[in-house]
């Protein structure tokens, strides 16, 4: 057998060299594909919008969003964050998808392929959503403890009166308006403290009993073993959730972001039921024009976007990795922009509906009826 050289290749005709060309072909399409398949992509369109959708919705604009406008003089607040989405939020968002579904990497791979010298900071990324995710499972701890608790009580709720906290956590600084005590024959009222100092039930089962708030940095305490409890089970509904690849998980993702618009539904339908209700929409929805000029409402605005639309640390990358590479993410990013702005003025909807019923019951003004930080 005589072997050519590569002289003797070279002056084969054109036509040879075209058909060993077209061979090869199929063997490197199919390689293409087995790289594909390998990394996965979501089962349809629909996947990655409502993943997209799960992933920014969340305590950002309902628990977040709330608390910024509570504190930053409620209307006033929102000139810097649309400023701050249209400018920020909106752009980057289409941008880490876009590069995410071009490259199809995530996103600790993703910067080293764009510029090799800053590979280190993909894992700077990575350390940030692992922090981030530690003091996210946290919030998902309180809440399947108020899941847990909702049903040791029925029909009422442990946290409804401030009798069934009597020598556990609730304080002579608690009054419920709804139990149909007159303040002056209340419990604060013998221990002369005013109704504006006073506490609901609500907000002593949170201090008390979910936190186990101390008297300060110097008091520890100890560890809490139903909430570490719930610690664990928080962790292991996260790793059932992703254990097969983010991208098997398309049901999943379904849910969880259909099902906080059918439990803030719900909500808003009694919220702006209440008696009140007109006075916190009002509060929220009218600006204080003398908080434009504090550089700090403006800084929430710009915080709140990055915050709440999830962008800067990678996990939009890895979203939009999974998408096939000639999908329409530009359609998909301005949708779940607009969806995530939509929630946020929705939960923010509930809760002002619900402090204004607050303010009512206790005869104060909307930003006076409960103290500005996570408890709102």
């Amino acid at each position: 057998m005589v072997l050519p050289t590569d002289k003797e290749v070279l002056t084969k005709p054109l036509g040879n060299l075209i058909r060993q060309a077209t061979a090869r072909c199929p063997k490197d399409k199919e390689k293409k594909a087995k790289q594909e398949n390998e990394r996965g992509t979501w089962s349809s369109q629909w996947d990655f919008a409502f993943s997209c959708i799960a992933y920014a919705v969340g305590l950002g604009n309902v628990w977040r969003f709330p608390y910024l406008c509570f504190k930053n003089g409620g209307g006033a607040f929102l000139i810097p964050y649309f400023f701050s989405m249209l400018v920020c939020g909106v752009p980057l968002f289409f941008l880490e998808v876009s590069v995410g579904q071009y490259l199809g990497v995530g996103g600790m791979s993703v910067v080293g392929q764009l510029a090799p010298i800053f590979k280190g900071v993909g894992y700077s990324a990575i350390m940030m959503v692992f922090l981030e995710n530690v003091y996210y499972i946290i919030v998902v701890t309180w809440t399947l403890f108020y899941l847990f608790r909702t049903f040791t009580d029925l029909p009422s709720l442990p946290w409804s009166d401030c009798s069934k906290g009597n020598g556990t956590w609730a304080t002579e600084k608690c009054w419920n308006p709804d139990s149909g005590t007159p303040f002056p024959q209340s419990v604060p009222a013998m221990y002369n403290i005013s109704e504006a100092d006073s506490e609901t039930a609500v907000e002593q089962f949170w201090s008390n009993e979910v936190l186990h708030i101390s008297g300060g940095i110097e008091e520890v305490g100890g560890v809490q073993w139903d909430l570490m409890v719930f610690l664990l089970v928080a962790w292991a509904v996260v790793y059932c959730v992703i254990w097969k690849g983010l991208h098997n998980s398309g049901k999943v993702l379904w849910i969880s972001a259909i099902f906080p618009y059918v439990v803030l539904s719900i909500l808003c339908v009694k919220a702006l039921s209440l008696e009140g209700a007109g006075n916190g929409l009002k509060f929220l929805f009218t600006p204080q024009w003398e908080r434009l000029y504090e550089s700090q409402v403006w800084i929430d605005g710009g915080t709140q976007i990055f915050f709440s639309y999830g962008v800067g640390i990678g996990a939009l990358l890895a979203l939009g990795s999974y998408n096939k590479f000639h999908h329409n993410c530009h359609r998909d990013a301005i949708f779940v922009c607009c969806i995530n702005t939509f929630t946020s003025f929705f939960s923010a909807t509930v809760i002002f509906s619900i402090l204004g019923y607050m303010a009512h019951q206790k005869g104060v003004e909307v930003g006076e009826v409960v103290k500005s930080g996570p408890g709102l």
